[in-house]
């Protein structure tokens, strides 16, 4: 099982927990239990633990995916219960009559909602080939925007540090390379250049007391989001840093961890714990955080 199948149940989760909250017509011994088993499933650490939920649970929700005529929000909430549960079973069906019925009522959904249950469809049922603009929270663009200008936040002292940081070696050339790339629409490491400015960038990132570790983390997601993250260079920092990030203040935090949700939305071979997620030891603390 991989990383982005934990990261989907997750979602689907949270979603349905979103969906039971927001929606004050979903009321009763149904909505009550599955509320229940959701607070269970999200407070523990297990994110393959079971929804405790019964069969006949189960089926009621199922039985709405099915009822065209049922609110908007009540059907939602059914398949994200009715997907989590044939991906918590590692089941495949043929969804194309399911994902044609609940299409329009995504598009009108919680960003987040949509993009779970998306990837619910895309994972129990690959050959349907759900659109990209579908699965992610949000657009690429609107994910990268706040982080070019986290790192166009980097200070002229900022840069003179970075530049430094490859031990003191070819100063002048890592700061006209960091100035050049922040004067760059698009802020991408020049084509074929492996070092100036990524080395002392990346040095930076990995760096949480310097002034520019924000900055530089921003620089090092824009660049993972050209090739795929095929350098690992995000999913390690998530890895790694994933504390760090979400102690961070909010300006600076969410930008960061949209982030990582659109690669781990995007990539399906997206994995900061390959070893882990084969090993089904992948706790919650692991994945990446929800957001509607």
């Amino acid at each position: 099982m991989q990383f982005h199948h934990y990261q989907t149940l997750h979602d689907l989760r949270h979603a349905a927990d979103f969906l039971l909250s927001h929606h004050t017509k979903q009321r009763g011994h149904r909505a009550s239990t599955l509320a229940q088993a959701l607070a269970e499933a999200i407070n523990g650490r297990d994110p393959l633990a079971a929804l405790p939920l019964t069969q006949d649970d189960v089926t009621y929700w199922e039985v709405i995916v099915w009822t065209p005529e049922a609110d908007a929000q009540s059907r939602l909430t059914a398949h994200c219960v009715y997907l989590h549960d044939l991906l918590f079973k590692e089941q495949s069906n043929d969804l194309s009559l399911e994902w044609d019925g609940i299409s329009d009522a995504l598009n009108d959904a919680p960003n987040g909602v949509r993009s779970a249950i998306a990837r619910g469809f895309a994972l129990a049922d690959p050959s349907l080939n759900i659109p990209l603009n579908s699965r992610v929270t949000q657009p690429r663009d609107q994910v990268i925007l706040p982080l070019q200008d986290l790192a166009r936040s980097m200070t002229p002292e900022m840069i003179d540090h970075v530049s430094k940081l490859d031990y003191g070696k070819e100063v002048k050339t890592h700061h006209k390379a960091i100035v050049d790339l922040l004067r760059s629409p698009d802020l991408r490491y020049p084509e074929g250049e492996c070092w100036f400015p990524a080395e002392v960038i990346e040095l930076a990132s990995h760096t949480p007391e310097l002034p520019a570790f924000v900055p530089c983390t921003a620089i090092v997601l824009i660049n993972a989001f050209n090739d795929g993250d095929g350098d690992i260079h995000a999913s390690f920092r998530w890895s790694i840093g994933r504390a760090i990030y979400r102690a961070l203040v909010d300006d600076q935090k969410h930008p960061l961890l949209e982030a990582f949700r659109h690669l781990a939305e995007s990539e399906p071979d997206w994995d900061p714990f390959f070893e882990h997620a084969h090993k089904r030891t992948i706790t919650m603390d692991h994945l990446v955080d929800w957001q509607p």
